[in-house]
């Protein structure tokens, strides 16, 4: 495996489903394992909880495999765990702390957090789900806890199969400390046109990621804005200039590291008054504006004489590609774009700035 990739609806702070992935990833299984398909692997034989279950059940093992076979269903049977313990290291999810369950449906719990069906093991016991469990299928506030045996299981997992993602033994290298960041652009106080503010702050790691946030107030209560990037920059297509003065600040992490600060805050404050209109009507076009990957110059039609301009590329998420200066109207392109698809260049001159549209093939 890759990784675990959850859903954002998924991924709220009451929520248990990351953990729940996370212990499939580390070879952890559900307690009901066997009855994804109820009795039969494909569902059609229903089962009634009331009833005795059967010693085995059959199910899907396809999905189960390390490689997956598209032109193969591969049916299993297991057997079905017993509330005595007798069968708990072969049956199910083969661990004998967790109680048996066969419910491999989402379910509600009672204030116990045990579930409201009462089922029957082939003995005839009955007994009902243990909703504490984070790999049952009870609903998020009902669960909360792996058992002593699936922790074990998905320790030794992760250091004898997945050693190459443990971080026992690697070297670590720590983000930049919050203290040391100096943010660099807008300027303190500064007043910016609110079209593609940039924002920039110093770096020392390579490895770091950034959260930088923008808010209405210095404690950011509330939050206008939010993203995380890869770099020490980044360009914000439209600030909202309705709120006056606005502050930022960025968190450094890394992949490893991310429990982290943020640096100070800086204060700007965004205008719709803008030189634009006069470089606008200046700039008639880019040649080429539909360009390839490797494009290495795009020329810069003008109705004045020919002048220097920083320019600035980036992509819809604001993320800098390419920046320098023009040369007698031509932009000569160092590096090649990261894909296809629409991005921004951004033309800035004594008399002020006009963004432009591009396009690679």
């Amino acid at each position: 495996w890759a990784g675990v990739a959850v859903q954002e609806a998924c991924a709220g702070p009451t929520d248990h489903t990351w953990a729940h992935e996370m212990g499939h990833a580390l070879s952890v299984q559900h307690p009901f394992l066997g009855w994804e398909g109820g009795v039969g692997h494909d569902g059609s034989n229903t089962h009634d909880f009331s009833n005795p279950a059967p010693e085995f059940v059959t199910y899907n093992y396809t999905n189960f495999k390390d490689s997956l076979i598209l032109d193969t269903i591969i049916v299993d049977t297991i057997m079905v765990e017993k509330m005595d313990g007798s069968n708990c290291h072969e049956a199910a999810d083969g661990f004998c702390d967790t109680a048996p369950d066969y419910i491999a449906l989402r379910w509600a719990c009672t204030p116990d957090s045990v579930g409201f069906v009462q089922q029957t093991d082939p003995n005839g016991e009955t007994f009902y789900s243990d909703g504490t469990l984070i790999m049952s299928y009870s609903f998020s506030n009902c669960k909360g806890r792996f058992s002593g045996e699936q922790i074990a299981a998905m320790r030794a997992n992760s250091l004898d199969e997945k050693g190459d993602i443990s971080s026992v033994g690697m070297e670590i290298t720590p983000p930049d400390d919050a203290g040391d960041i100096q943010l660099m652009s807008p300027d303190q106080d500064e007043l910016v046109y609110y079209r593609d503010v940039e924002f920039a702050w110093s770096e020392s790691n390579e490895d770091n990621y950034y959260l930088l946030q923008i808010g209405v107030e210095p404690s950011f209560s509330l939050v206008l804005f939010d993203t995380i990037v890869s770099q020490s920059s980044m360009v914000l297509r439209e600030a909202d200039s309705s709120w006056g003065n606005l502050y930022w600040r960025v968190r450094p992490f890394t992949a490893d590291e991310f429990c982290t600060e943020y640096s100070v805050s800086g204060i700007f404050e965004p205008t719709e008054t803008s030189a634009v209109s006069d470089l606008a009507s200046d700039i008639l076009e880019l040649y080429p504006n539909v360009l390839t990957a490797d494009q290495s110059e795009i020329f810069i039609k003008t109705n004045s004489h020919k002048q220097s301009m920083n320019f600035t590329i980036y992509n819809v998420q604001g993320m800098i590609v390419e920046r320098g200066s023009s040369d007698n109207n031509r932009i000569k392109l160092n590096s090649s774009f990261p894909g296809s698809g629409m991005y921004f260049i951004s033309l800035e001159t004594n008399s002020g700035v006009v963004v432009r549209k591009l396009y690679v093939n």
